[in-house]
């Protein structure tokens, strides 16, 4: 750990908070050849963080990966209880700290003096507005990045700029975290749990109806997904797959046969547009996405071929587990 003269480094980024994401971050960053600063105020947390990460990078391959060994790595990271003196020399800073908004607001209020003139603040929040959290001071400067659980594993990156940061300045931290072998995905604006958090509330939703009604045991919900959307969601996506469905066959399904009261009031607007327009997906060589130029046979062994990949690996994940107990 190293408290003295961090004034004196350069750093990439500061990432405020060593918690599940902290510690994360900060590796991801360390993995690329980024000098971090990890800051918590907490001295335990740090110790904890710098473990969790020897550990990662010495059982995960992560180090090796990245053409560097585990303790390159751990040397381009800094730890320390305070981050006053980081953050005027990061490009970066990212607030990783708990999910309270006065946590975030006082954070975010106290750090706006300390900042270089070209530092970049994002917050790594889930669900929060964090635009509502900031002081006049970071309008022009601010965005989020939402990240994912390992985030040196998941790659994943959520981000949306503040109504009045530059779109520049958003590109040039999704560069950073591209630079990283991150996915980074840039939503027009802000809409509470960004995109996947949503999907996986809704999701969730449906889990706990169907074990409420007793429809199916944990395991087999588990098993029946793993089976089939775990397989087609990395090579279709969430979209795609109702192109290869058919705009039309989904269009007539939901009218047809409901399975909520959302579905029962009205189909989705811009699902009825492009059935009305004939544009049914693949069949027609367009839907939400173009297909045009394409023959129909090549997408589909194009699909299939990347679905047969994706299969091999899920089957001998689920062929390999031995049944787990439920509560």
């Amino acid at each position: 750990m190293r408290d003295a003269s961090l004034s004196q480094v350069k750093y990439t980024a500061t990432v405020i908070g060593a918690g599940t994401m902290g510690h994360g971050i900060a590796m991801l960053l360390a993995l690329g050849g980024h000098r971090v600063c990890l800051a918590d105020h907490q001295a335990a947390q740090l110790l904890k963080a710098r473990d969790l990460m020897a550990s990662h990078l010495e059982h995960l391959g992560l180090a090796d990966a990245a053409g560097r060994t585990p303790s390159q790595v751990l040397d381009l990271v800094d730890t320390s209880e305070s981050w006053q003196e980081a953050v005027g020399r990061s490009d970066l800073v990212v607030e990783a700290v708990i999910e309270k908004r006065e946590v975030k607001r006082e954070l975010f209020a106290t750090l706006a003096p300390h900042l270089g003139p070209h530092t970049l603040v994002s917050s790594n929040t889930s669900f929060l507005n964090a635009f509502e959290l900031i002081p006049p001071a970071l309008n022009q400067r601010f965005m989020m990045t939402h990240f994912f659980t390992p985030p040196y594993i998941i790659p994943l990156v959520e981000v949306v700029g503040a109504p009045r940061t530059p779109q520049p300045e958003v590109m040039r931290v999704k560069a950073l975290f591209e630079s990283l072998g991150m996915v980074c995905v840039a939503l027009k604006k802000f809409v509470p749990g960004f995109i996947v958090n949503r999907f996986q509330r809704a999701m969730g939703r449906e889990v706990f109806h169907l074990l409420g009604q007793e429809v199916a045991d944990p395991r087999e919900i588990d098993r029946a997904v793993r089976a089939s959307i775990g397989i087609r969601l990395p090579v279709l996506g969430a979209v795609a797959r109702y192109d290869y469905a058919g705009l039309d066959m989904v269009l007539s399904g939901i009218q047809e046969a409901p399975l909520s009261e959302e579905e029962r009031q009205e189909a989705p607007a811009i699902l009825q547009e492009l059935v009305a327009q004939g544009h049914y997906g693949v069949k027609t060589g367009r839907g939400f996405f173009d297909y045009a130029g394409r023959d129909t046979t090549e997408v589909l062994r194009e699909r299939d071929l990347k679905l047969l990949k994706v299969k091999k690996v899920v089957m001998d994940i689920l062929f390999s587990e031995r049944p787990q107990n439920e509560s």
